[in-house]
C-alpha cells in the first residue's frame, strides 16, 4: 500500500536521457549532457532522470546529472523526490548525494510519505539512522491513516528500526486515524512478542484503546498470538477490559477458536460470564460457532448454561440453530444435571 511502483519507462515517451540513466551508462549521460540533453523532462509518471538513477543506485550518473542542474527535488505523479526512492531502496550513498545537494530530507508524497518511512517501511536500519541524523522528522504521519514510522516499523516487525527511533524520541502511544491503532496494537496483531516487549520498556500504554475501544490483548485474542497475550498480562493488562461493545478479550478468543488462548484468559480471572451490549457470553459464542472444546472449558469454569441474549437464546439454542449437535448435547446433559440438584 505504501512502497512507491517500480519506474516502467515506456521508450515512446522518455528521451534517451532517461534510458541511459535508468541503465546506468555513465558515459552516454555524459555524452547527452554534453549536447545539451534537458536534465530534468519528465517521462511517464512524472519520471525525471534524477528519479531513475536514484531508484537503480546509479551513482555516478546521477552526480554527473545533479553537476548540470538536475532538479535534486523533482516530484513524480505521486510527487515521490529521488530521495524517496533512494530510501526505499536502501541506496545509503545516493542519499547523502542528494542530501549533500539540498535535498528535502521531509519532502512528503501524495499520502505525505517521508524518506523516512520508506526507509522504515523497508526496515533499513542504516537508512533509517543516517536520515535521523540529518533530522529527519521521527513522528511525521501519512495522509489516509496518520502512520509515524514506527507505526510502520512495528507492524512489519522491524525491531532494529524501531529502536533507533524510540530512541530518538517516537512517540510510542502515537495513534492512527481511522482505527486508532498504536504500535502496541499493530505489534499485537502481528504477534510479535519481541515488538511488544521493546515498546513496554518504552512504556507503551498495555491497555491503550482503538476506535471501539478495543486494546492490544484484545486484538491479540482474535489472532490467538499466546505469547504477546502473556507478555500483556505480565505487564498488567486488564483481562476484562470491555470494548465499546462490551466484548471482553474472552469474548473475543472464544468467537474465534483459540483454545489455549481461552485456556490462559480464564488462569488469569477472566470473566466467564461476561456479557456484550447484547448479552451473549463467552459461552454463547462458542456454541454459535461449534468450538467444542471451547465450550466444554467454559462449562468446567461454570458458565451459565442458562444465560439468555437480548433476543432470549441460550448456548444450547445457538449451537441447535447452527447444527452444532456435540455441542448442544453438551449443553443439555449440563442443564440436566443442574436441573436434577
Amino acid at each position: 500500500m505504501y512502497r512507491l511502483d517500480p519506474p516502467v519507462v515506456n521508450q515512446d515517451h522518455s528521451t534517451p536521457l532517461h534510458l541511459a540513466s535508468q541503465a546506468g551508462d555513465v558515459e552516454s549521460v555524459a555524452l547527452l549532457l554534453q549536447d545539451k540533453a534537458d536534465v530534468n523532462a519528465k517521462a511517464d509518471g512524472e519520471l525525471t532522470s534524477l528519479h531513475l538513477a536514484s531508484w537503480h543506485g546509479h551513482l555516478e550518473v546521477a552526480t554527473l546529472l545533479l553537476g548540470n542542474s538536475a532538479d535534486v527535488d523533482a516530484r513524480t505523479e505521486k510527487q515521490a523526490t529521488p530521495l524517496h526512492l533512494a530510501s526505499q531502496h536502501g541506496h545509503l550513498d545516493m542519499a547523502k548525494l542528494l542530501l549533500e545537494n539540498s535535498a528535502d530530507i521531509n519532502a512528503k508524497t501524495n499520502n505525505q510519505l517521508t524518506p523516512l518511512h520508506m526507509a522504515s517501511l523497508s526496515g533499513d536500519f542504516r537508512m533509517a539512522m543516517f536520515l535521523l541524523e540529518k533530522n529527519a522528522q521521527v513522528d511525521a504521519r501519512t495522509k489516509t491513516e496518520h502512520f509515524t514510522p514506527l507505526h510502520m516499523a512495528s507492524q512489519n516487525g522491524h525491531l532494529e528500526v524501531a529502536i533507533l527511533l524510540l530512541k530518538k524520541g517516537a512517540d510510542v502511544d502515537a495513534k492512527t486515524d481511522a482505527t486508532e491503532f498504536t504500535p502496541m496494537h499493530l505489534a499485537s496483531i502481528s504477534g510479535n512478542c519481541a515488538m511488544a516487549d521493546l515498546l513496554l520498556q518504552y512504556k507503551a500504554t498495555v491497555d491503550a484503546k482503538s476506535k471501539g475501544q478495543f486494546t492490544p490483548l484484545h486484538v491479540a485474542s482474535a489472532r490467538g498470538h499466546l505469547e504477546v497475550a502473556r507478555l500483556l498480562l505480565e505487564s498488567g493488562a486488564v483481562v476484562n477490559s470491555n470494548s465499546e461493545r462490551k466484548y471482553t478479550p474472552l469474548h473475543t478468543a472464544s468467537d474465534h477458536g483459540h483454545l489455549e488462548f481461552v485456556t490462559l484468559l480464564l488462569n488469569n480471572g477472566a470473566d466467564v460470564n461476561a456479557r456484550t451490549d447484547n448479552l451473549w457470553t463467552p459461552l454463547h459464542f462458542a456454541s454459535f460457532q461449534g468450538h467444542l472444546e471451547i465450550a466444554t472449558l467454559l462449562i468446567v469454569h461454570n458458565a451459565d448454561v442458562f444465560s439468555k441474549t437480548n433476543e432470549q437464546s441460550t448456548p444450547f439454542d445457538l449451537a441447535c440453530a447452527q447444527g452444532h449437535h456435540l455441542i448442544a448435547n453438551l449443553l443439555e446433559h449440563k442443564r440436566s444435571m443442574i436441573a436434577g440438584n
